[in-house]
């Protein structure tokens, strides 16, 4: 497989690479001519009106018939018809060749605490430097998560995909790390409203993917299990995108303590409720979701290991650690998953994250549209009845969530809204909705800015209290002293009745 630098990525050159053992016979490329007329030379073709029964020829170029579904050359599929065939059997190898000419689009997204080894196991992926080493502060670079991009394009037997590796320097690394995950959700959700906004324009040829096909989730191995910060993190990302949980570092644990952490961590993700790839097919790779999570261990050095064989790994005083040794790590079921058999599945189950994150957006976009455009005079006249004071509203755990309205409110039904309405209708009324405001609210919902706006409201709160508490305790001290006054002024007064009863005393 060699690869090559977009515009996109460092300007640098990658040099070409090998992935893979050699490709297997049903994926190497074939010479094809779509114009090909079948051949006639040979005695008892199969495309011959005389010879309507199978043929027995031994011609190199026709296939047994449990071979033919997963054969890929044009010539060979024609030279197997038949007269009374209509040529469905072509349809697979025009997809391949579609598929050739279109390429494709694969992200992957790294997460990770700083040192579990997310760019290390990218560049020994591909057996190449794809992402440049950084060296994280430990949050004295910034404050918040960060999310980094490597646009690289990979062709294998003339096929083109174009991989975007998504880093996320940053995470783990300050003081409070309590929604330093937030940043990578926000970013998925934000590339999956990218294509709702993309879907709604009326020239769509320029459209880009940027959609996460899966992300890598790396578990800082421990003897305590999953911390507090990868239980929320993979809560998270578990409802957004195919969570794939990786053990980095699988040579600091013995056999035994790599099992044990395994289960460990298992137990874990199902006590918290944590899916793994949750809308993934599992038909097609059952048995490596089961195995989850994987255990890998990153090195791009080669050395000679006790058989003479030049391997990648890591040396040691007592052998080689082997990257592509199954008995060591688990790298090569984790490559075959993401780059192999299982690249079409993870691509293909994005697109349920997808229409789910699209179904619940653009029911709050609509209900938020029906507020400013329907009035209840047209509700009465369509008989569309008002729901609980419920509504769907972005949640920070899990995309939509549906809550009671605080003022108690109710809200028309919007499943009849849509039915009593035409769908250019359903679109007129979303299109008064600015969109400007809905990403203004979407943006708020940040969970780090509304627990420092609970904060200060509650210290607001409290100031407020203070304050009052402070003019009530003046109110006080105020009507005390009058009240002193008003006595000392009633004992003068008296005083002052007294002398006048003796000055008339003395004067009669």
């Amino acid at each position: 497989m060699a690869t090559k630098v977009d515009e996109f990525a460092d300007k640098r050159v990658i040099s070409s690479i090998d992935l893979f053992s050699p490709p297997s016979a049903s994926l190497k490329s074939d010479n094809i001519d779509l114009d090909a007329e079948p051949s006639n030379k040979s005695a008892g073709g199969p495309l011959e009106a005389e010879n309507l029964a199978p043929s027995t020829s031994s011609s190199s170029t026709l296939i047994k018939d449990d071979e033919f579904p997963t054969h890929y050359n044009m010539e060979s599929a024609i030279a197997n018809m038949y007269p009374g065939d209509v040529g469905l059997a072509c349809l697979p190898i025009l997809k391949r060749l579609h598929a050739l000419k279109k390429g494709a689009h694969f992200t992957i997204m790294v997460v990770g605490e700083a040192g579990t080894g997310k760019t290390s196991f990218i560049n020994t992926l591909f057996d190449t430097v794809v992402c440049e080493p950084t060296t994280e502060l430990g949050g004295l670079s910034g404050k918040t998560t960060e999310i980094v991009s490597h646009k690289i394009e990979l062709v294998e037997d003339n096929f083109l995909l174009r991989l975007n590796v998504i880093d996320t320097p940053g995470f783990g690394d300050y003081i409070d790390n309590r929604y330093c995950w937030y940043p990578i959700v926000r970013y998925i959700d934000e590339q999956y409203r990218r294509a709702v906004y993309q879907e709604n324009q009326p020239d769509r040829s320029s459209t880009s993917h940027s959609e996460i096909h899966v992300c890598l989730y790396f578990i800082v191995p421990s003897a305590t299990g999953l911390s507090q910060i990868d239980i929320e993190a993979m809560k998270n990302l578990s409802t957004r995108v195919n969570l794939v949980p990786v053990i980095s570092k699988a040579d600091a644990f013995t056999a035994d303590e790599l099992s044990s952490f395994k289960q460990r961590v298992k137990k874990s993700l199902k006590e918290h409720d944590i899916s793994i790839c949750e809308l993934f097919d599992k038909t097609g790779g059952a048995n490596l979701i089961s195995e989850m999570p994987f255990c890998v261990l990153n090195s791009q050095g080669t050395y000679e290991n006790a058989k003479g064989q030049l391997v990648r790994g890591r040396k040691y005083k007592w052998g080689v650690a082997e990257v592509d040794n199954a008995a060591h790590c688990d790298f090569v079921k984790l490559r075959e998953f993401l780059m192999g058999t299982n690249m079409a599945d993870l691509i293909s189950s994005t697109e349920n994250y997808y229409e789910n994150y699209r179904r619940d957006f653009m029911r709050y976009r609509l209900g938020k549209a029906m507020e400013l455009t329907i009035s209840s005079e047209e509700l009465a006249a369509l008989n569309i009845e008002n729901q609980d004071g419920e509504t769907i509203v972005p949640d920070n755990n899990g995309s939509w969530k549906t809550v009671q309205k605080e003022d108690g409110s109710t809200h028309p039904n919007i499943q009849q809204v849509i039915e009593s309405k035409a769908s250019v209708g359903v679109l007129r009324m979303l299109n008064t909705l600015n969109l400007r405001e809905t990403e203004r609210e979407l943006v708020e919902m940040n969970p780090a800015y509304l627990d420092s706006e609970k904060t200060m409201k509650k210290r607001f709160t409290e100031i407020v209290q203070a304050q009052n508490q402070k003019f009530k305790d003046w109110k006080r001290a105020l009507f005390e002293r009058q009240d002193k006054f008003n006595k000392d002024i009633e004992q003068i007064h008296k005083r002052l009745v007294n002398l006048q009863d003796e000055i008339k005393a003395y004067d009669g």
